[in-house]
This record gives C-alpha cells, sequence and structure tokens, in this order.
C-alpha cells in the first residue's frame, strides 16, 4: 500500500492537472500482470464506486508535499533551487520508504543505485536522513 501511495505522490508531483497513461508510469509497473476484471461489473458499479472517491476529500499525511502549482509566478523562480529542492525531498522519502535501503530506494527513483549515491554526495545526503 506504501508503495502505491509513493507512485501516485510521485505521478502527481511529475504530472499535476494531467491524465496518467500507462506509458506515464515506471517501467517496472508497465509490465505487470493483470488480474481478469470481474464481468459481474455494471457501469452504475463502476460510477458509484469512482462517485464514492470522488466525493470524499483525500486524507492527507502532513509529511506528503502538494505537487508544486504549474502557473509562473510573476515575480518568476529560481528554477535551478526549485528543482534541486524537489529532487532531495523525492530522495529522502525514497530512502525513508525503502528504510534506508539505497538500492531498493534508487529503484523507486528509477535510477542506478550509483547515480543515488552521488546525488546524495551532492545534497550531502545520508541514508539516515
Amino acid at each position: 500500500m506504501r508503495e502505491l501511495s509513493n507512485l501516485i505522490e510521485r505521478l502527481l508531483i511529475l504530472y499535476p492537472n494531467q491524465i496518467v497513461d500507462v506509458a506515464d508510469l515506471p517501467g517496472r509497473y508497465r509490465l505487470l500482470p493483470c488480474e481478469p476484471r470481474d464481468e459481474r461489473l455494471t457501469e452504475m458499479d463502476e460510477r458509484d464506486a469512482l462517485a464514492a472517491v470522488f466525493q470524499s476529500p483525500p486524507e492527507l499525511d502532513p509529511g506528503i508535499a502538494m505537487p508544486l502549482p504549474m502557473q509562473l509566478p510573476q515575480e518568476g523562480v529560481n528554477l535551478k533551487e526549485m528543482l534541486a529542492d524537489l529532487e532531495v525531498e523525492l530522495i529522502r522519502q525514497a530512502l525513508e520508504s525503502q528504510d534506508g535501503v539505497v538500492a531498493r530506494a534508487a529503484d523507486l527513483l528509477s535510477m542506478r543505485r550509483t547515480t543515488l549515491v552521488e546525488k546524495m554526495k551532492k545534497y550531502g545526503m545520508s541514508k539516515d536522513n
């Protein structure tokens, strides 16, 4: 469940206000086998289920960052700094969700372990913080 939560959060950040397609998913999720659909579900059942999801506001964990607004502020932004902050936060979350195991955090971020280690050094991060 936590992996799904992290995936959804990541997709919200990468594709704010957009419809996400299978092609947008990280590679390891694209080839997962699907369970056969229960044909007993009717179109009305699906609508009812979707309505229930969208009628109640999502319960947000205070530690989860909301997606950044995509409109450029009138005063502008320091894009390099903003992207670095986002990268640090996603690395931190990946490490935390994988109990500090760098290889698994790298998989979650779809990068090589050595690349993640380099980024952690760049930002002065350890697997414990």
